[in-house]
């Protein structure tokens, strides 16, 4: 039983027709390539136009392309769709703010009221911390704003570690 389409599909799917006509003397537009097509690009979600324009595109400007099919058609669609979220995740990913040196880099917010579990971990609160200075049984500080933190410094965490490994 296949899905009816979407106004968002029959849209991206007739321009992707369309489109390709251009390329493709040989591709011809009818209710019921567009009703076709537009079932079997549904499940796979595509409904943005400009992206199944690049799809076509991509299609033609390979030396051996021949007539577009519905099959090739998704495949790139799809393919083109995961580049473009891994760009956009890189965007991102590059956009959030430098991480916290005290948190080995990691961007959390690790101010406040300090978790004594997290500084029992190895045995972290029983010793100095050498990254911010607090000494044993006391809450590490942030460098920068001077208020207490939740968690132990990376190093301290890690120097109870290895401690605790000997």
């Amino acid at each position: 039983m296949t899905q009816q389409p979407t106004p968002d599909t029959i849209r991206a799917v007739a321009a992707a027709i369309s489109r390709a006509e251009i390329h493709d003397d040989r591709m011809t537009s009818d209710p019921a390539r567009l009703r076709v097509w537009a079932e079997t690009c549904q499940p796979h979600g595509i409904t943005d136009t400009a992206l199944a324009c690049r799809a076509v595109d991509e299609h033609y400007t390979r030396p051996d392309a021949d007539t577009l099919r519905v099959g090739t058609f998704v495949g790139t669609y799809r393919r083109l769709r995961a580049i473009d979220a891994e760009a956009d995740k890189g965007s991102a990913v590059a956009a959030l703010p430098a991480g916290d040196p005290q948190s080995g880099g990691l961007p959390i917010a690790a101010e406040g009221e300090p978790v004594w579990a997290a500084y029992d971990q190895h045995g972290a609160i029983d010793l100095p911390c050498e990254t911010c200075g607090a000494g044993e049984r006391e809450a590490c500080v942030n460098l920068s704003t001077k208020l207490t933190r939740k968690i132990p410094c990376t190093s301290r965490t890690a120097h109870g570690y290895r401690k605790a490994r000997r």
